[in-house]
Formats: C-alpha cells, sequence, structure tokens
C-alpha cells in the first residue's frame, strides 16, 4: 500500500507500470527456462550444450540454477506488486547489467583455452 499522498509512477500516457509488469514476467520465465537446465542436467549443459571442457565436479552449476530460479522468483513477486514497489526492479537492473559486463569482457579478451567459445 502507498502512503497517504504518494503515487506510484505512471507512463506518460497514464498507464500505470503494466509494461514494467510484463517485462518483470518475461524476464522471470527467461531466468527460469536458462537456468533450470543447469540445476537438472549441469554436466549435459556444459559439456553438450556449450562445449565446456569436462569438469569433475558441477555443484556450481547446480548452484547457479538454483540462484537463477530463486531471482525468476523474486522477479514475479515484485510483477505482483509492481505499483506499490516498482522501485525494486532496478535490483534485476544491476544484476543484468553486472552480468552483461561480464561477457562484454569475456568476449573481449576471449576464452581460456581448451574452452568452448558458445557460452
Amino acid at each position: 500500500m502507498l502512503a497517504e499522498g504518494t503515487r506510484a509512477p505512471v507512463w506518460e500516457d497514464g498507464r500505470p507500470m503494466g509494461v514494467l509488469r510484463r517485462v518483470l514476467y518475461w524476464q522471470a520465465a527467461a531466468w527460469a527456462a536458462g537456468s533450470l537446465p543447469e540445476l537438472v542436467a549441469p554436466r549435459w549443459f556444459l559439456e553438450r550444450l556449450f562445449d565446456q571442457t569436462p569438469y569433475p565436479d558441477h555443484t556450481y552449476v547446480r548452484a547457479a540454477g538454483a540462484m537463477g530460479i530463486g531471482l525468476a522468483m523474486f522477479m514475479v513477486l515484485v510483477a505482483h506488486r509492481i505499483e506499490e514497489v516498482w522501485w525494486w526492479s532496478w535490483a534485476f537492473v544491476v544484476v543484468d547489467a553486472l552480468l552483461a559486463t561480464i561477457c562484454v569482457l569475456s568476449a573481449l579478451f576471449g576464452p581460456q583455452a581448451g574452452a568452448g567459445t558458445a557460452l
């Protein structure tokens, strides 16, 4: 609930946060779909799908999959209450910006020797 005298942000055409809500739902679906293979089949995800070198332990990949599912759930929670907590969506912007930075830097400096390039 909003405090008395405060209003949730409204788009210029008068629509409330519907666009942001839909973006969060789609982003949550993408995160969940992308994280599920990591959680369920990490060896297949890394070695077969992305041609990475074999690893003796895939625990960190499963952990990343679990965190991705949790992040998707938080996106849905925020989307349900977007009019009241719209500024929480900035947390997801920070995560995406950091991931994009990591990917760009990795692409600029190249993969490690023996690593697959698809991922």
